[in-house]
């Protein structure tokens, strides 16, 4: 376990991360830039309900990321970045909340990319479709959130075996 614990610590990245670390930057930038720009031109986003906790926990959350992306390529290490990455998730996790209590928005334009089968099975996408892939982004954040809160612990060394102390002990000694 103390082996596999000091492996985990002294992973290094590789040239071929740092490539996919710098598109995966260019990606939350053109993903804040098309949102921004959707909600200040089309949906009127920008209203006085709209305050800037819920700016952050939509928008910051992207910077958070580009900041757990360019922490782990100065430092060289994946794990120096496990508690900003499950903090990163857990305000996504919120964000999507708001995103679909808060603000309902009119999805009907999805349609429009949606190959039409038939009416009814149209009609089901158009109104259901980007529910489900919200509920689904939630879901998966909150496995990611699950994930980094466990190889968080993993790193600090708490152990997580079932086995007590005094049969350990017993099978060491025998």
């Amino acid at each position: 376990m103390q082996t596999l614990r000091n492996r985990l610590l002294k992973e290094g990245i590789t040239e071929t991360y740092k490539k996919i670390a710098l598109i995966e930057i260019i990606i939350i930038l053109l993903l804040f830039f098309f949102f921004s720009i959707h909600f200040i031109f089309n949906t009127g986003f920008y209203t006085s309900d709209f305050v800037i906790v819920n700016f952050f926990v939509l928008f910051g959350v992207l910077f958070l990321n580009i900041s757990t992306i360019i922490i782990r390529l100065r430092l060289n290490s994946k794990n120096s970045t496990r508690p900003l990455r499950m903090l990163s998730n857990i305000l996504t996790s919120i964000g999507l909340l708001i995103i679909i209590f808060d603000f309902p928005f009119n999805l009907n334009e999805f349609g429009a990319f949606i190959p039409l089968i038939g009416e009814a099975l149209s009609e089901f996408m158009v109104t259901n479709i980007p529910l489900i892939m919200q509920l689904l982004v939630f879901f998966f954040t909150m496995f990611g959130v699950y994930d980094a809160v466990l190889i968080y612990l993993f790193n600090r060394g708490i152990n997580f075996d079932v086995q007590p102390e005094n049969k350990k002990i017993k099978e060491n000694s025998s």
